[in-house]
């Protein structure tokens, strides 16, 4: 299965997310499935197109977002541009996810 992971930090600037490159490495090296990650940090302008050309490249399976409060909106923004154009699964992960799980599945 190929993953990627996407860094939503695209509203203000960011570093990469520790958590992100954490879970690729994990999965790179000790499972037969292959992680990447679409860093969307500087890429304000055009946030849409990296995004497409980064799915178009990596021909993921399974789409991944890291959450957090401040960036809850953009997520949505996020999910519904995918949705738009691939058919593929999303999975939220991240602290926003787990303490607002009922929000997030809204």
């Amino acid at each position: 299965m190929k993953l990627s992971l996407v860094n939503p930090a695209m509203p203000d600037f960011s570093a990469e997310d520790i958590s992100l490159t954490t879970i690729c490495t994990w999965v790179n090296e000790r499972t037969d499935h292959d992680c990447s990650i679409i860093d969307l940090t500087f890429h304000r302008k055009n946030w849409r197109k990296h995004l497409h050309r980064e799915i178009a490249t990596e021909k993921p399976d399974l789409i991944g977002i890291s959450t957090n409060s401040l960036y809850m909106r953009f997520i949505e923004e996020l999910m519904s541009e995918i949705k738009s154009v691939e058919c593929l699964p999303i999975v939220l992960g991240g602290y926003h996810a787990s303490i607002n799980s009922n929000e997030t599945f809204a």
